[in-house]
């Protein structure tokens, strides 16, 4: 069976042999599951018959819903239905394709380095995200991580962002910055895109301050956001 896609634009040529010649007549091709209902449709299009064989070309535009639908063709003259048949093969409209992204590693430290910028030692963070879809797509992350803030009196987790900037790291791709401080009840985190085709696999990288050795900030949790889902699993303890 032949298969289309959705919204498709086809020529359908339908060879019609009407007689005699020189009869006014119109044909309509159309697509659906039975001869009463028109998914699709040419329409009702003109012709003048020759006695004999001849080809009439018919536009018609998919349907938009994916399935095999049947196909019928409809010959009238004088406003007269005087022929209508249903084609041998039917038309298979194929689903449309879809970019679905998974996590396919942890979030995991990349490198360890000094950053005389930033004033401090950081760490290079990454996760790995795969399109294991049909069709190229964009996948949207957000890096993230929370402080476990202890000082004197004082014992609560506080919510930090990093910012995006084009700074490339050693193995290609982009960092996200040194983390700017946000409550994410007032301001959404940023994010950084990426176009990925089927089967690619991107290295989402960003770049924090390495609070491990802080008396003040015992643990931090880095997690991350996208399309793919939400994963939580990293954590640094001193």
């Amino acid at each position: 069976m032949p298969q289309f896609n959705p919204g498709q634009s086809k020529n359908a040529v339908v060879p019609v042999t009407v007689q005699p010649s020189g009869l006014s007549c119109e044909i309509e091709v159309f697509l659906g599951p039975n001869d009463t209902t028109k998914v699709a449709t040419s329409g009702l299009l003109p012709f003048t018959s020759t006695g004999s064989q001849q080809g009439i070309v018919a536009p018609i535009t998919m349907p938009s819903a994916s399935g095999t639908y049947h196909v019928f063709i409809d010959v009238y003259s004088e406003d007269f239905l005087i022929a209508a048949y249903q084609a041998i093969e039917d038309v298979v409209i194929a689903p449309v394709g879809v970019a679905e992204f998974a996590y396919v590693s942890s979030v995991r430290i990349l490198a360890e380095f000094w950053d005389a910028y930033a004033g401090g030692p950081e760490i290079a963070l990454g996760v790995d995200i795969k399109n294991i879809g049909t069709v190229a797509g964009e996948v949207t992350i957000t890096g993230m991580y929370r402080l476990h803030f202890v000082y004197s009196s004082i014992d609560r987790w506080d919510t930090y962002t990093c910012s995006w900037s084009d700074y490339p790291d050693p193995s290609g791709g982009w960092f996200l910055l040194s983390p700017v401080y946000k409550d994410l009840w007032y301001q959404d985190p940023p994010s950084r895109h990426r176009v990925l085709q089927p089967g690619e696999v991107w290295t989402a990288r960003w770049k924090v301050f390495d609070y491990r050795n802080s008396q003040y900030y015992p643990d931090e949790l880095t997690w991350c956001v996208s399309e793919a889902g939400r994963t939580e699993d990293f954590v640094v303890k001193p």
